[in-house]
């Protein structure tokens, strides 16, 4: 499975859970001026709200399995996702889409291109706060 492959099984997924924008846990002397935006569903149909990363979403949607959204490699294993797209969508999920170039860093336009689709899949719900 490639990125474009999981997108179109997250569009799919994308009913079964309650998709936010939620502030990740990231040091708190971090120099950005806003917080990171992590992509993130709870299941709709579960009571104890368990959190998952898109991964862990179409993992769930295709097997069944639940991981938890520390457990990301697991669920790209368990459908068949390669490591290094999935290292490249949690790293756009987790809003964490720059990279170091020459001694600086700049965005990564791929990075940026897939945490804009997975925000486009999943359409959270605090994206209208994204906006201010």
């Amino acid at each position: 499975m490639f990125t474009k492959e999981l997108m179109a099984e997250l569009e799919k997924a994308r009913d079964l859970f309650d998709w936010t924008l939620a502030v990740g846990p990231g040091p708190v002397h971090e120099r950005r001026m806003t917080p990171r935006l992590r992509v993130r569903g709870t299941l709709k149909s579960k009571s104890d709200r368990m959190v998952f990363d898109p991964i862990g979403a179409v993992c769930f949607q295709k097997t069944g399995l639940i991981f938890s959204e520390d457990y990301w490699v697991e669920a790209a294993i368990s459908i068949g996702l390669s490591m290094d797209d999935a290292r490249d969508v949690i790293a756009a999920a987790n809003d964490m889409t720059w990279r170091n170039r020459e001694n600086r860093r700049e965005p990564d336009p791929y990075k940026q291109a897939i945490r804009k689709c997975l925000v486009d899949v999943t359409r959270p719900h605090e994206v209208a706060a994204l906006s201010r």
